[in-house]
């Protein structure tokens, strides 16, 4: 009995090491998570239970109950961030859609004072 808590207490500790996601801001009905991934860019993640996405050619909203994926890439000289792609999923992690920024270098733009963007911007350095 002890080996089989023993096995659990490792794989549990495994998973939540994996799904390291530091909370950043809860607004209205979401929550939003940071990531980092490399030297410049970090992963934001944003649940909720009225996830908006489009179908593909549509311009027509849906809602769900799901989060969405968000890699952003930062420069810390200039206080700039930019968006790289946007993966929208189901609460059981189906991918309802996605977006990817084609233009190399991405759009940074500069980071806003006292808004959300500087709060993600804060949580890189």
């Amino acid at each position: 009995m002890k080996n089989i808590f023993t096995f659990f207490f490792i794989i549990l500790s495994i998973l939540e090491y994996s799904q390291n996601w530091k909370l950043i801001s809860t607004e209205d009905d979401k929550a939003i998570y940071y990531k980092p991934n490399t030297y410049d860019t970090a992963w934001i993640k944003t649940a909720s239970e009225k996830t908006e996405y489009y179908l593909k050619n549509s311009k027509i909203a849906k809602i769900t109950k799901g989060y969405i994926l968000t890699p952003f890439k930062f420069d810390c000289v200039d206080k700039k961030m930019g968006l790289l792609q946007m993966n929208v999923y189901s609460k059981a992690g189906k991918l309802l859609n996605h977006f990817e920024e084609k233009e190399i270098p991405v759009d940074m733009n500069y980071v806003i004072p006292e808004t959300l963007g500087e709060k993600i911007f804060l949580c890189f350095l």
